[in-house]
């Protein structure tokens, strides 16, 4: 098997209590040509410090320290600018992985050219017999669905499938990273892999899931203590930037059209229920995105240019709309229990 170099990127902020279990988990990885790079979204915790003071005899251990948080993808796209592996890792500071799990993924990418982005089978730290995701559903409006959440693991999606995939545990050809031009950094969070997944799509590859490699997710354990109100706006945002980049312009002015009705209608709908928050925070989002649109607009211009397939294309292979049961036990659910 082939033993091409892999960077593994592990952005952090404030995530000191995490790094112990999760470097030395990837130092222990069976795989003999990985480099990691912790990147340092500007903590307060001693995050840099520890790592230093713990890792920093071992020469595969490089941390980046940037000086704020400019935010998870931009610190992923610095991360990858002095990466030197021919693939690219992207894995939350809140996992630990199994021994064998780069190995499993590399040589998918090594058999087969029409991958550009996959993930492994991603379980929960806390009871690994239930499944945290195996990667999640894009709908043509945007909104996204995890693959088995909290389902038990029970070899019911172990099968490589077409997946979107999601930032937990990430893997990319290098190559397909800049030319895409990598996660897109105005999103600052939320959603930045599910944009990246649909563009790697648009350029014709395929995102899928490897379920041989196992990696062991907190669930949210950095993002989830945020209130639910302060990440909202981010997700509505990156939600219109996400239609307006990838559609075709017909598609683009649909999809945004009938997205603006449901977020005004909700907006209106938990005014009248007293969660006058929550209706600032979506219609905060919405405000943000016309603040922002000439940005996206730009972006999308060289989207459509690398574009290889059409949207009716993904309508068939790519964006779906799960059944009942995938979108009842999705992060909505959850979402939805966080609205005091």
């Amino acid at each position: 098997m082939s033993t091409r170099k892999v960077s593994i990127i592990i952005p952090n902020y404030n995530g000191k209590h995490y790094l112990d279990f999760c470097l030395r988990s990837v130092l222990e990885t069976d795989y003999p040509n990985l480099e990691v790079l912790v990147v340092d979204n500007g903590s307060t915790d001693g995050s840099v410090e520890y790592v230093i003071s713990n890792f920093s005899k071992d020469t595969r251990v490089k941390v980046i320290v940037l000086d704020k948080n400019y935010g998870y993808p931009a610190a992923n796209n610095i991360g990858a600018k002095q990466a030197n592996g021919k693939y690219l890792v992207f894995l939350n500071n809140d996992t630990k992985v199994d021994k064998g799990w780069l190995k499993e993924l590399v040589q998918v990418f090594e058999l087969d050219r029409s991958v550009g982005m996959a993930q492994g089978k991603v379980l929960l730290m806390r009871n690994p017999r239930r499944i945290s995701n195996v990667g999640h559903y894009i709908d043509k409006l945007g909104f996204t669905y995890d693959r088995g959440r909290f389902e038990k693991d029970e070899g019911q999606y172990d099968h490589i499938t077409q997946i979107a995939v999601t930032g937990v545990a990430a893997i990319i050809r290098r190559e397909v990273f800049e030319k895409l031009s990598g996660f897109d950094s105005s999103f600052f969070l939320q959603l930045e892999d599910s944009d990246l997944s649909w563009r790697v799509q648009l350029y014709g590859l395929r995102t899928i899931l490897v379920p041989q490699a196992i990696i062991y997710h907190v669930d949210g354990g950095t993002l989830y203590k945020r209130d639910l109100a302060w990440r909202l706006p981010f997700w509505i945002r990156n939600q219109f930037f996400m239609l307006v980049k990838n559609y075709s312009l017909t598609n683009t002015v649909l999809h945004c059209v009938v997205l603006t009705i449901i977020y005004s209608s909700l907006a209106l709908f938990f005014l009248l229920r007293n969660k006058g928050r929550v209706s600032i925070s979506i219609i905060k989002g919405m405000v943000h995105f016309i603040r922002k649109f000439k940005t996206a607009w730009k972006k999308r211009f060289y989207v459509q240019y690398i574009r290889r397939v059409s949207d009716r294309f993904l309508f068939s292979h790519f964006l779906r709309t799960p059944n009942f049961r995938d979108q009842y036990t999705t992060r909505y659910q959850r979402m939805l229990k966080q609205i005091p």
